[in-house]
């Protein structure tokens, strides 16, 4: 397998949310009482830091 090969191989596509399905997931933190990198987890989303810098 050539290098180039491995790296297209091992490079992931990122999922891009939509404002509507950020809401969601912060709504779905705000109710169950977790915290957004829990609920993140949970929905298999990458919690980034900007989330909690927002005072969330």
């Amino acid at each position: 397998m050539s290098e180039e090969s491995k790296k297209t191989e091992s490079r992931k596509v990122r999922r891009q949310y939509s404002f509507q399905e950020k809401l969601e997931l912060l709504d779905d933190a705000d109710r169950s009482g977790e915290s957004i990198g829990t609920v993140a987890r949970r929905l298999g989303v990458s919690a980034s830091g900007r989330c909690a810098k927002a005072g969330r």
